[in-house]
């Protein structure tokens, strides 16, 4: 009798030394998506911020055809920029740091 309930003593410890790893396993890898999607949240306001900016800018009152179509092809790069890094960051927060919270729930 003393021998089973030592050895389920022994794998009740096993088990819980398995989920505290896992626990803490789960818990890292959460942090690292919240880092990344910091990150990714930071590309996405400087982006977004840069096209601000170049869209408030005063433009020279003898501004040629050139001048314009650059300016212009600037402006759809930032915006571009923008969508770019709106869109990783909700794909980073969808999928990897979905997995990562369910990870750690």
């Amino acid at each position: 009798m003393s021998s089973s309930l030592q050895t389920l003593l022994e794998l009740r410890r096993d088990a819980e030394r398995a989920a505290r790893v896992h626990l803490e396993r789960a818990i890292a890898a959460r942090v690292k998506e919240e880092a990344a999607q910091g990150r990714l949240v930071e590309a996405w306001r400087a982006a977004r911020a840069a096209l601000l900016r170049s869209r408030g800018q005063p433009r020279p009152l003898r501004e040629t055809l050139a001048l314009a179509q650059a300016r212009a092809r600037y402006q759809e790069r930032l915006a571009s920029a923008v969508t770019r890094a709106a869109a990783q960051r909700d794909a980073q927060r969808a999928s990897a740091l979905a997995r990562a919270s369910r990870a750690e729930d």
